[in-house]
């Protein structure tokens, strides 16, 4: 994030420190909910591009709930 100048950004930290946890611990220690969504989510559109369009709707309200959330910690 850094090296892109999106660090000052406190809702795109919340959401990249929760997507990195899912890479790293996907098929580790995540709760059998987690871990079957993600691997259901492939296995049920196994085209890159059209996973790609509906996570993105997903991480798109992330990002917006975890900046509401930075906003209120702010006040």
């Amino acid at each position: 994030m850094a090296s892109f100048g999106l660090d000052s950004d406190p809702a795109l930290a919340s959401l990249a420190a929760m997507v990195h946890q899912l890479d790293v611990e996907v098929s580790r220690s995540l709760r059998p909910g987690v871990r079957s969504g993600s691997r259901r989510s492939t296995e049920r559109t196994p085209d890159d591009d059209a996973l790609l369009a509906e996570i993105s709707v997903v991480l798109d309200s992330l990002y917006a709930h975890f900046g509401r959330e930075a906003a209120r910690a702010k006040t």
